[in-house]
């Protein structure tokens, strides 16, 4: 059996033998022919030890044998307890949508059912403490809100008010201070 590892934010350990192993990656491929599915980031190889193929979950991280996933790369984390695997992924709006998929057995499914329930409640907090910024009556909120609300009509201003103002402003500042000129207009 493979050494435990390091207890240090580590929120769950199990291994799955090499049948386990072989049934999940023949299941995982057949599920990623259907249309629509998102790319998978774990490689399912068939050269597995025969022993046991181990998983860590920590906080930021997911590792299956020797294939990590770090969380900090995904936009919008998503995790999904599945019959025969816990799959975490990025958020399926994204630009690139990816699962990476993580065996679980008999034993595991408590275990994994608990992780997908922890990272559940994480990803609701953010989500939470997000639109709870955004609500706060801030100026770029308020700008933010304006430009969602009227997108046709904050270009229109951007483009046919705010930079021709700013361009008048400069021709005047360059009219009344001919000097202001030489630092606004370079030769070649």
């Amino acid at each position: 059996m493979p050494k435990k590892p390091k207890i240090e934010n580590v929120l769950a350990y199990w291994t799955v033998d090499a049948a386990t192993w072989r049934e999940f990656a023949a299941t995982v491929r057949r599920y990623q022919q259907l249309p629509g599915v998102d790319h998978c980031a774990l490689k399912l190889r068939d050269d597995v030890p025969a022993s046991s193929v181990e998983v860590v979950v920590r906080e930021e991280s997911v590792s299956v044998g020797k294939e990590r996933f770090d969380f900090i790369y995904a936009e919008s984390l998503s995790v999904t307890l599945r019959e025969s695997w816990l799959e975490f992924g990025s958020d399926p709006f994204d630009t690139q949508a990816y699962i990476f998929p993580v065996p679980i057995d008999a034993r595991s499914q408590a275990e994994a059912a608990r992780i997908a329930d922890h990272f559940t409640h994480q990803i609701a907090e953010r989500f939470r403490i997000a639109a709870e910024e955004r609500a706060k009556p801030t100026l770029s909120n308020r700008l933010l809100n304006f430009v969602e609300g009227h997108f046709a009509l904050a270009m229109f201003l951007v483009f046919f008010v705010l930079i021709p103002g700013v361009v008048g402003i400069i021709h005047l500042l360059t009219l009344r201070f001919p000097w202001l000129s030489r630092y606004l207009i370079r030769d070649g």
